[in-house]
């Protein structure tokens, strides 16, 4: 009878901390998700680095660069600290400069061209500067407020003939940069994502770069891990509500890779423009993700045929 009762009590303690972990992970989702439903995410800055050897002609070689960015955030001065604008002492500047017209916004850059100018650092691989210029900016339309406009300014320089090799970096404050490379002397492969004040590496125009295959994965890794630890607490959410209906490594394992399969494909989409949905729209639905599978792990004991397939689709958003 006392082994009974002991079995009993083990089985009630055991119910009752599974039960207090729900809660527990009910509030965190209420939380997280009234944040994540307002959010404007902060990305990378996309940096194309054009290299023109015109040697022929006797004029040296042209750097010509386009810089794709939010430029209503580097003017407002959102720190890259934050994981989106709302949670910046200057997000009110930065949603009034969101809503300003082409011409408006082209006058604030016009205010704050110099400083972005000299943020910028392109050395020769002898440690000379690139002077650079402004050639043109295009700002997108107003458009959806809630989408970040993606204006791309162009800058040029000249430099000497016979000098093919160059390292990048800005400002800190400008935050994440992806930089890539391309020239008319040879077919290239080079992209890497820096860190806030991140020096690339030398980057060759005319010789075969030195950049890996392996130094790429590696630098993509730690950018997964990031997006994961610290910024990723809907995602997290999402595992842990997994792993509390079926705590087993097998179909835990399953559900998991069917996310990240879905999740793959929407991220490529995005990447290269072919979908674009309004955070207004998506932010709310990934909360509703979290919340529907807190609710399911109430309302069932045991693991669904279904929930693969509702995995997979919460993965697209």
């Amino acid at each position: 009878m006392l082994k009974m009762d002991n079995i009993s009590c083990r089985r009630k303690f055991v119910a009752i901390v599974g039960n207090s972990l729900r809660w527990l992970f009910f509030i965190l989702l209420c939380t997280a998700s009234f944040s994540t439903a307002v959010a404007h995410e902060i990305r990378p800055a996309i940096v194309d680095l054009n290299y023109a050897n015109n040697s022929d002609s006797g004029v040296g070689a042209d750097l010509n660069i386009d810089v794709s960015l939010n430029l209503e955030s580097l003017i407002a001065g959102i720190s890259p600290e934050h994981d989106n604008t709302d949670e910046s002492d200057n997000s009110d500047i930065y949603q009034n400069l969101r809503g300003r017209q082409q011409g408006e916004l082209l006058a604030e850059f016009e205010l704050f061209k110099l400083r972005f100018l000299s943020s910028i650092l392109i050395t020769h691989s002898d440690k000379e500067v690139v002077a650079l210029e402004v050639a043109s900016i295009e700002i997108p339309d107003v458009g959806d407020t809630s989408i970040p406009r993606d204006s791309v300014i162009k800058l040029s320089a000249s430099v000497p003939a016979g000098v093919s090799d160059f390292y990048w970096q800005w400002s800190e404050v400008f935050g994440e940069v992806i930089v890539r490379g391309n020239s008319n002397m040879q077919e290239m492969d080079f992209a890497v994502l820096l860190s806030p004040g991140q020096r690339s590496e030398l980057i060759s125009f005319e010789r075969a770069s030195t950049h890996s295959f392996g130094s790429t994965i590696f630098n993509y890794i730690v950018v997964g891990f990031e997006h994961i630890l610290p910024k990723g607490l809907d995602h997290i959410l999402f595992v842990v509500g997994l792993f509390l209906l079926a705590p087993k490594w097998r179909p835990l394992l399953v559900q998991i890779t069917t996310f990240t399969l879905a999740h793959s494909i929407t991220l490529a989409l995005g990447a290269t423009g072919l979908l674009v949905v309004s955070p207004s729209i998506v932010e709310p639905l990934i909360a509703l993700s979290i919340v529907f599978v807190c609710v399911e792990n109430f309302l069932t004991a045991r693991l669904n045929k279904w929930r693969v397939a509702t995995v997979f689709g919460f993965g697209l958003l």
